[in-house]
């Protein structure tokens, strides 16, 4: 029997999105629809990792406290590398389900996925828990490798009490005092450390496609 593929992710993130500000109060759907506006017009994807550069080593901890490093990885099979802000975020949820239901098709391709969040040891280990996620979730406390990548951002004492009037809390999820969070990016690397895709997007409700990402494993073949 054929399966069915799965759904794309850009219509979920369009509803989504449309849910998430009908239910938020008209003073903070402004300010976020604002900072998005802000973030779209920064240069801040200039100083990314893209295409083409090679992809800076690291290693990082999974759920277990086991070591995950890129490169080892990459011994093995492509990496797919993936920074998301953490389970407080609805887009972020969304992204990384979709990103399981086509995981076991990476896998199938030799692929491995490394998903990356400034989140502590215990959101960490709640994302992958509540969401059934099969593949490795890591913490990159204090931002060092998003740095590493030029993907992080540091929420203003703006946006934090944009978040808190909405029940988030930023220090708590990653334990420490910086507000950094990463940009939403994913990477498809090949076994010499190149990266041969690039998704980079300064607007946190729009994720990459993981069918995209399927289809740039297979040009690796």
């Amino acid at each position: 029997m054929k399966t069915s593929s799965p759904e794309r992710l850009g219509p979920r993130l369009d509803r989504l999105k449309q849910i998430v500000l009908l239910e938020m109060p008209p003073g903070v759907k402004q300010k976020i629809l604002e900072f998005i506006t802000s973030m779209k017009d920064s240069d801040l994807l200039t100083k990314a990792i893209k295409k083409g550069d090679k992809a800076p080593d690291f290693t990082l901890k999974d759920i277990y406290d086991n070591d995950v490093n890129l490169y080892a990885e990459l011994e093995k099979g492509p990496v797919i590398l993936c920074y998301y802000r953490g389970e407080w975020c609805p887009f972020c949820v969304e992204e990384l389900v979709a990103l399981q239901e086509v995981y076991p098709h990476f896998r199938r391709m030799g692929a491995q996925l490394l998903s990356v969040s400034p989140q502590n040891k215990a959101h960490t280990l709640s994302t992958s828990g509540k969401l059934g996620l099969t593949y490795p979730v890591l913490r990159d406390l204090d931002s060092k490798i998003s740095d590493l990548y030029g993907l992080t951002i540091t929420v203003d004492e703006v946006m934090r009490k944009v978040h808190e009037e909405i029940g988030i809390y930023i220090d708590e999820y990653n334990g420490n005092l910086s507000y950094k969070l990463p940009i939403p990016a994913a990477y498809v690397i090949d076994q010499a450390g190149a990266i041969v895709f690039d998704y980079l997007n300064a607007d946190y409700t729009q994720r990459v496609e993981p069918l995209d990402l399927l289809d740039n494993l297979r040009r690796l073949t």
